[in-house]
């Protein structure tokens, strides 16, 4: 029969181990390691989310500046910026 490491490892995983005091150490830094990693994900994650999201609002304001230039007393030029006035 063949030797399959899977099931000697689950017979290995439930076994108490002794307490180590590096054994601990390198844990608790891996696992803080895993949450700066999940904590700069995550805020990668926001930005790309955000920016598009800039862009859109700047989309809508553009749109309703137009739709609205005529309340305002000028001209579709003048309120958008581009007037031949340099």
């Amino acid at each position: 029969m063949t030797i399959d490491t899977t099931f000697e490892m689950e017979k290995r995983r439930n076994r108490p181990i002794k307490y180590d005091r590096e054994i601990v150490g390198a844990t608790l830094r891996a696992m803080q390691r895993a949450s700066d990693v999940q904590e700069k994900r995550a805020a990668i994650h926001y930005k790309n989310r955000m920016a598009t999201h800039k862009v859109k609002a700047a989309d809508r304001a553009r749109s309703e500046i137009a739709a609205h230039a005529s309340t305002s007393g000028g001209t579709q030029e003048e309120v958008s910026g581009q007037s031949d006035h340099v």
